[in-house]
């Protein structure tokens, strides 16, 4: 899985990539503009990193219904 999602900086509101496979619930990155960590939870009151959580979960579970229709044709 080499899809990306973009991710706005809270505190600088840079935007920088992530990939999907890694944005889980705990999942602490570093913005590459100003070097502030940002914990990435499920239940985040930043709506930046709720939005990038909600888009990562749709992607990874598009791709799993994906590869359940292959095995099925």
């Amino acid at each position: 899985m080499t899809e990306k999602i973009k991710v706005t900086c809270s505190r600088c509101k840079a935007r920088f990539s992530e990939r999907v496979s890694r944005l889980r619930d705990g999942f602490q990155g570093q913005c590459s503009s100003c070097g502030c960590f940002i914990n990435f939870s499920a239940e985040s009151m930043d709506p930046n990193v709720r939005r990038a959580m909600t888009e990562a979960r749709r992607i990874r579970n598009g791709v799993v219904m994906q590869a359940a229709e292959k095995e099925r044709a």
